[in-house]
């Protein structure tokens, strides 16, 4: 029996008690027959507003779930359609290979490739929105939680969570809130969705602290931790405008050593922490601003440049980045 149940069954004692006692016998047992007959209808009542969640869930939480199964329906088209072309390029290989034709084998490996590939890459992101969904649809669950926090999307490998209480093992099945940190082994891996629109990926050996998640201000704040001289990464997708007017969009600011890299609407960014306490951010979409707060002159990156921040606060570059030198390490999912 639980607390709340055995204080509601003492109330409803002490309550017909009371009413027994200053009445006649002959109304005890009609007013008892009455109460009970009312306690039975409002508690079911009681019971279903009670377990309703205590805050409602940030608005982003609950508009990204129709979202995601927008994109998941999509997925599951476009893999139908590479298993299919898969499948065309298979006969025509079976076709070219019974007529000898050379030049039309190569063609019809290549078309393999491709399609298997493309296969691949789909089956990734179907996988990788399956587990955000499930995510989120969960969280909506949880009671006493504020409106303003994150929700683990994917878990993998070492992860652990640091709160006021102090360091524990994290397997994304509560909130993470302003103050907490968050963090990653040497083969750990973390993708957290949070209020501010934005979905973060961490690599190994990566710690970022939650400084910050006002919804009042539209302002989330980010200070990312070094971990002796293990390379942290981070992956960021702020997709703010996916899920509303741009005036609902946060402004989401992550402070590296002395400097601040705020990010805009529509962005998705690398932060990348290197052996030498050196930093480079790596634009892919949108546009960074870096502001070094000694001298608050900003700099603009753009898609597909990097700048480099050296352990003094030095910033140098931009400069354009090429497509095929970077590594999409969190794409590897699952």
């Amino acid at each position: 029996m639980t607390v709340n149940k055995a204080v509601k069954q003492t109330i409803t004692f002490l309550f017909i008690k009371n009413i027994m006692e200053r009445q006649r016998p002959l109304s005890q047992a009609i007013i008892c027959t009455v109460f009970l007959c009312l306690f039975s209808v409002f508690l079911p009542l009681y019971t279903a507003v009670a377990q309703q969640p205590d805050s409602p869930a940030p608005v982003f939480f609950t508009n990204e779930i129709s979202i995601l199964k927008k994109r998941i329906a999509a997925h599951e088209q476009n893999e139908a359609e590479a298993r299919q072309a898969l499948e065309e390029a298979g006969k025509a290989l079976d076709l070219a290979i019974k007529k000898n034709n050379t030049a039309a084998q190569d063609i019809s490996r290549q078309a393999i490739a491709l399609s298997e590939e493309a296969l691949s890459d789909v089956r990734k992101q179907k996988a990788r929105d399956h587990a955000r969904l499930k995510a989120i649809e969960a969280s909506l669950k949880w009671k006493s939680i504020g409106t303003d926090f994150g929700i683990a999307c994917i878990v993998k490998g070492e992860v652990f969570k640091k709160t006021r209480s102090g360091m524990i093992p994290f397997d994304g099945n509560s909130p993470i809130g302003a103050g907490d940190i968050i963090g990653t082994g040497k083969n750990g891996f973390l993708e957290v969705a949070l209020p501010d629109h934005s979905y973060v990926s961490m690599g190994a050996n990566t710690s970022i602290e939650i400084s910050e998640l006002n919804r009042d201000k539209k302002q989330s704040l980010y200070t990312i931790l070094r971990t002796g001289v293990a390379r942290g990464k981070l992956n960021i997708q702020a997709h703010c405008l996916q899920h509303g007017r741009a005036a609902d969009c946060w402004t989401p600011v992550y402070k590296i050593t002395k400097l601040f890299a705020a990010s805009i609407r529509g962005t998705e960014f690398n932060i990348e922490q290197n052996s030498d306490s050196s930093t480079t951010l790596i634009v892919f979409e949108g546009v960074i601003e870096v502001t070094d707060t000694n001298t608050n002159k900003p700099v603009t990156v753009s898609a597909m440049e990097q700048l480099l921040i050296r352990q003094d606060g030095s910033i140098h570059g931009p400069i354009p980045v090429k497509t095929d030198s970077i590594q999409r390490w969190w794409e590897i999912f699952p």
